[in-house]
């Protein structure tokens, strides 16, 4: 038989399991002080940072993390100065893009208005200042002075003068104090140079406001209630402490009152022109709240205003009509035998808190919703209202400013 012969077959290899991830490298082998040292260089990262997926001698990477970041820094340098010289560049596009489309709406919008104020020697905005129907008073009030002074030969070269005699003729004329007022001024509205701070001055005409101190103001509302007026009394007082018009606080109704509130207000407030009456202040104004917060008014006034928020909230806050309150105010000045009127309240208010430190100068103007610093100057005059204690008559001032006996009971 034949043999058979066994072929041996060779052992068979341990095959290592194949790599998966032909790019990712171990770190490299090295011998002696070398190794030790890549070693210790390595040793303190994690097993991310050990996973290089490309040779580091032929990109040049950093070997160490301060290294990386002073490569990075400039990158992201460059970066950050591009980004914002475009975002630079835009928004100087775009603000030049909203001021082409204001200058374009204000031309259709107001060219007429600056074109008459121009021609009238003034501005746009001083024009703007005041509504439209109070620039047309003042344009009526000073047309009907050139008008007197052409008829009786005033040297209008010398306007102080020439208003000095209108003023006079107004008195004369039985004008109240508050028409020669209003006249001075529209004439500054016209003619800023001769306001406070202006180079011409009208020492002849111009009149000090006539501040008058609080307690005559409360003088006046105790003989108002003594003639059966007690909700023209409350007006008077609220008038000082608001700086309102009275026209403005006339036309309040009910739910113009605003009681405290613990989120919003701390104190009662009025709200005035409201916008649901359509009627706007003399600048133009809707919706300003005046806090009730004067020393004068809070120990007291609670329970008054508690009684006039239960009527209805349209119903009108007053019962009575200018007319009849200028008559009960001219014969309670009469029994006191003081000179005063009704718009004078809106003089004394700001000089009364000016006086007592009660409001900072903006806080005055913002109260009395006056646009600029000169209005506020011509009103706040704190240093009349001595002045004007000193020139009452001792009779008044024992009687019914201090209390040593009653007031009199008529003039």
């Amino acid at each position: 038989m034949p043999t058979r012969t066994r072929t041996l077959k060779p052992p068979k290899e341990v095959l290592k399991p194949a790599v998966k991830n032909s790019r990712v490298l171990q770190p490299p082998q090295s011998t002696g002080a070398t190794q030790s040292k890549k070693t210790r260089t390595l040793s303190g990262r994690g097993a991310l940072e050990r996973l290089v997926s490309l040779p580091t001698s032929k990109l040049g990477l950093p070997a160490t993390e301060s290294e990386l970041n002073k490569l990075a820094a400039p990158d992201r340098e460059d970066s950050s100065s591009s980004t914002e010289t475009e975002d630079l560049s835009v928004r100087v596009k775009t603000r030049a893009r909203v001021l082409r489309h204001r200058r374009r709406n204000r031309l259709r919008k107001y060219l007429d208005t600056a074109f008459d104020a121009n021609t009238a020697g003034t501005t746009f905005l001083e024009t703007q200042a005041v509504t439209a129907p109070v620039q047309q008073y003042y344009a009526t009030e000073l047309e009907a002075f050139r008008i007197h002074a052409a008829k009786n030969g005033y040297n209008l070269g010398n306007p102080d003068l020439a208003i000095a005699q209108y003023l006079n003729s107004l008195f004369w004329k039985g004008e109240q104090p508050h028409k020669g007022e209003k006249f001075l001024t529209a004439w500054l509205h016209r003619y800023p140079d001769f306001g406070r701070i202006g180079s011409r001055k009208l020492p002849r005409s111009w009149f000090p406001c006539r501040c008058v101190c609080v307690c005559v103001w409360a003088a006046v509302a105790v003989e108002m209630v003594k003639m059966g007026q007690a909700r023209m009394a409350l007006f008077v007082l609220l008038s000082v402490s608001t700086y309102a018009r009275p026209s403005e606080l006339l036309r309040c109704v009910t739910r113009c009152l605003v009681r405290p509130t613990a989120s919003a207000l701390d104190e009662w407030a009025v709200l005035l022109a409201p916008t649901e009456l359509a009627t706007p202040t003399k600048t133009g104004e809707f919706d300003l709240s005046v806090p009730l917060d004067s020393p004068y008014l809070k120990p007291w006034i609670t329970v008054l205003l508690e009684a006039l928020k239960s009527r209805h909230p349209n119903s009108p806050l007053w019962d009575f009509e200018y007319g009849e309150y200028l008559s009960t105010f001219k014969a309670a000045a009469n029994r006191l035998q003081i000179n005063l009127s009704p718009y004078q309240t809106r003089h004394s208010g700001p000089s009364i808190d000016r006086a007592k430190k009660l409001r900072t100068l903006h806080e005055v103007q913002k109260r009395g919703n006056w646009r600029s610093n000169k209005s506020v100057l011509r009103y706040e005059k704190a240093g009349r209202l001595s002045l004007s204690y000193q020139n009452l008559k001792p009779r008044i001032k024992e009687e019914v400013l201090l209390g040593k006996r009653h007031p009199p009971a008529g003039p």
